[in-house]
């Protein structure tokens, strides 16, 4: 009964709504639509901006992606002398919005722009359903719509005067009156199944229109959500019309296209102007913005080579014979390591990355001729020149995170010799770029100094077969804990552990541990945070998994990924060979083909905007917050075929911006916030964070004592892995708090305190690593040290691991019990 009722009421308000919708309509005899778009508004007020972007003030609202929306306004006509008609604006200060040199064809009490601007674009009045004609923007032929329909689009496909014929040639005209859509559920999904069918014509006519990337998948989800629910668009004559004739099958589904990049202007209105936009943020010359290093003639010395061929260390050498140097590294950590090298062999050096500077004459008035720094780090500045640059890790610019890194300092670094350090992959993109900005290049190739090998079976997922020198890879930090856990009940060994979350000194520490033949750590459980910055002595890499989780998604590692982590094996010094297998079985036809792939050339190299190109952007728009901004830069961004926009990057300032939103920070402070290296997906870091921002948007100085008492410290003694995440996050927030003092001295002013309490975090973690674990067990330690060798005397299944050995020394007791042998087999 009470559902009954219900759906009674529902049927009586839906018939009370389209009563006063037909009521509404009949006392508005004169209607017209006015567009006006944020970005016009302010530009209007620019004496700089060009005409065709002045329109008048009207209503704004925003939509759900946060972006200011048109908003349609309807008015009445106040006169209908074509000549000289006033309007009357609804929410706006101006009393007229007559375009100049603009006729106007009353026709069905509607009244109808014949030409718009001064180039006397041609309208092509049709039964109320709306088909563009032209896409050249200086001459485009418009078709109005129906009156149900918000906004009259130009479907422009490119700039170059492609015409498209969006309409079948079977399309019948829709008829103006209201049809009642008898459609099911699954015929509309099929629908929309077609026309993601259409994808490759349909991305080619939504990118004249700006619709690209992450902005094409929200449009086409929410468009095709849009014509699943019929409701959404029953007073839209004109779409649902469409719809039922292509159900009929007289009209082709590429008919929903003009409706698709309508509904795509409603979600984004700036694409309107995003041709003037794109102007601004132009991309194309990303050389220029370095003039020191275009004042030069530079040398670049590419050293191409897979992992262990020692193309490093004839880089290295280089930089220790000249006069001045800077060495560009991926990691703090290696950017330390060789801080100290350089030092220890009486090259003085200094170290500079985003939490700390390092002098070695104790001033920052008295620069090092060499320096260490991290790659973010690198000087670009006029007036400093080096005479040695070497930058590691060249592969890198290809990625869509950090690559922009890389990039700035191969554009940018003022020196007459660069050393770029990398795969092979990275040659041509290296000469594309040098070549167009004058510098020459060479390359040098280097071998593997040992063989690496790939073995044809796996470790069947059984841990009794893990020996001295082993490296197992996983891929996050609760299973680094989990497998050592399983390796050591199992072989009684103890593992040392390096993942990305664990302080670079503890990381250092582990590094030491494992490669010492005296330390008791045989065996090493590592994520591919080793793939970079650490010198291991790895006799076997055994890869847990051959798949990650990236950007929320399981997907397969790369063949350079794989590639890199497995180079890790056979160091030279240290073992004759390199090794290199799965644990289970079910990841071993991947790897194969992976291993044997050839690694593809680089193509592009990442970029992202520098600091004054998002204040000049955010200029001509200046009502807008800066993760919209930075949106918009996105859409707008132009760029030439040598780069590509690093959106992963872009992705994380816009969360960070959104988080910095609800704070008076003025842009420049803004922007540095969000190039803070912090990962807001832990609830701490991001509290802290907040926190911070908090504090320099109220001009209040962070202190160490406001830290401590923020985080509650001191914590107990790890006793758990959850227990060392505490101390890890912490730690991080820590460094945090070091890179913004950097930057921001005055709100920050007790670095040396912070990096005292981080030294105190290093030291319990370091102890609680290096402490002995007792289980409860079954079986003596001994006992399961020579199980794997009597299941295989006693021919039970696990005789398999003489397979897994076939390329191997032969199993011991010795393998098992004395660490002596670890370098020996």
């Amino acid at each position: 009964m009470i559902l009954k009722m219900w759906r009674d009421l529902r049927l009586h308000l839906r018939i009370a709504g389209r009563v006063w919708r037909s009521l509404k309509r009949e006392t508005v005899p004169h209607r017209t639509r006015i567009w006006s778009y944020p970005v016009l508004r302010q530009l209007s007020e620019d004496k700089n901006a060009p005409e065709d972007l002045k329109a008048n003030n009207a209503t704004c609202s925003k939509d759900k992606n946060g972006l200011n929306s048109t908003t349609l306004i309807q008015t009445d006509v106040t006169s209908t002398n074509k000549e000289d008609t006033d309007w009357d604006l609804v929410g706006t200060t101006n009393s007229a919005a007559v375009l100049e040199d603009t006729d106007w064809d009353l026709k069905d009490d509607n009244p109808v722009p014949l030409a718009t601007n001064s180039e006397d674009n041609n309208w092509d009045l049709k039964d109320d359903d709306a088909v563009p004609l032209a896409t050249n923007s200086s001459d485009t032929d418009w078709d109005l719509k129906d009156d149900d329909n918000d906004d009259v689009v130009p479907l422009a496909t490119n700039t170059e005067d492609t015409d498209w014929d969006l309409k079948d040639s079977n399309t019948n005209v829709p008829p103006t009156s209201p049809v009642s859509l008898s459609i099911s559920e699954g015929d509309l999904v099929e629908m929309c199944e077609q026309l993601k069918g259409r994808e490759k014509l349909l991305k080619s006519v939504a990118a004249g229109q700006g619709i690209t990337g992450e902005i094409y998948d929200e449009v086409l989800t929410s468009f095709c959500e849009l014509l699943q629910d019929p409701t959404q668009y029953s007073e839209n004559t004109a779409l649902s019309n469409t719809v039922e004739s292509i159900h009929r099958g007289s009209t082709h589904v590429d008919s929903l296209f003009t409706y698709f990049i309508n509904h795509a202007h409603k979600c984004y209105p700036l694409l309107y102007v995003l041709p003037q936009l794109k102007n601004i943020a132009d991309l194309t010359s990303p050389a220029q913005w370095y003039p020191a290093a275009r004042a030069m003639k530079r040398h670049f010395v590419i050293h191409a080579g897979p992992t262990n061929s020692g193309k490093t260390h004839k880089a290295l050498e280089a930089f220790y014979n000249a006069s001045s140097g800077i060495y560009c590294a991926p990691l703090r950590m290696l950017a330390q390591e060789i801080y100290f090298k350089s030092n220890d062999q009486g090259v003085e050096c200094d170290l500079i990355t985003g939490e700390e500077r390092i002098y070695v004459s104790g001033s920052p008035e008295k620069l090092s001729n060499h320096t260490s720094c991290t790659i973010e780090m690198a000087s670009t500045a006029i007036g400093e020149e080096f005479d040695v640059a070497i930058i590691d890790e060249a592969q890198m610019v290809r990625d869509t995170e950090r690559g922009g890194a890389w990039t700035r300092a191969i554009l940018g670094v003022p020196a007459k010799e660069i050393h770029l350090c990398g795969e092979e992959s990275v040659i041509s993109i290296i000469r594309s770029i040098a070549e167009s900005v004058g510098d020459t290049v060479e390359v040098k190739r280097y071998e593997r100094l040992t063989p690496l090998i790939p073995l044809k079976r796996s470790l069947i997922g059984n841990y009794y077969f893990i020996r001295p020198g082993d490296c197992v890879i996983v891929f996050s930090r609760r299973l680094v804990f989990e497998v050592k856990d399983h390796i050591e009940r199992a072989t009684g060994r103890r593992c040392a552990i390096v993942y990305g979350g664990l302080p670079s000194v503890n990381r250092r520490e582990q590094a030491e541990l494992f490669n010492s033949p005296t330390s008791g750590f045989d065996i090493l459980v590592a994520t591919d945070a080793i793939g970079m910055g650490l010198n291991l002595h790895i006799r076997r890499i055994l890869f847990h998994s051959v798949s990650k989780v990236a950007r929320g998604n399981l997907e397969n590692l790369s063949s350079s990924q794989l590639k890199q982590i497995s180079g890790r094996a056979g160091r030279y010094g240290s073992f004759n060979v390199g090794i290199v297998t799965t644990f289970f079985n079910r990841d071993m036809p991947y790897f194969q083909e992976a291993f044997k792939k050839k690694i593809a050339d680089i193509d592009k190299a990442g970029l992202t905007p520098t600091l004054e190109q998002l204040q000049l952007f955010s200029k001509s728009l200046p009502n807008l917050k800066l993760h919209e901004l930075l949106s918009v830069f996105s859409m707008a961004a132009k760029l030439d075929g040598r780069y590509f926009l690093c959106e992963d990057k872009m992705q994380e300032w816009r969360a960070i911006s959104e988080v910095l939103s609800v704070y008076n920070l003025d842009l420049k402070d803004a922007i540095t916030f969000c190039l803070c290296p912090v990962n807001l997906n832990v609830p701490l870091l991001r509290k802290m964070f907040s926190i911070y921002a908090a504090q320099v948007s109220e001009k209040k100085p962070v202190t160490y004592e406001f830290v401590k008492r923020a985080l509650k410290w001191p914590f107990r003694e790890p006793q758990n892995s959850s227990d060392f995440f505490i101390f890890e996050k912490a730690h991080e927030v820590m460094d945090t708090y070091l890179w913004l003092g950097q930057r921001f001295p005055e709100y920050f002013p007790h670095s040396e305190k912070i990096s005292l309490l981080q030294k105190d975090i290093e030291n319990i973690i370091g102890s609680s690593l290096r402490k002995r674990r007792s289980y409860r067990r079954g079986i003596s330690v001994a006992a399961s040290l020579f199980r794997p060798i009597i299941s295989h005397r006693r021919g039970s299944p696990l005789s398999r691991v003489r397979i897994i050995d076939e390329e191997l020394p032969t199993i011991t007791p010795s393998t098992y019990i004395y660490k002596s042998n670890h370098y020996k087999q």
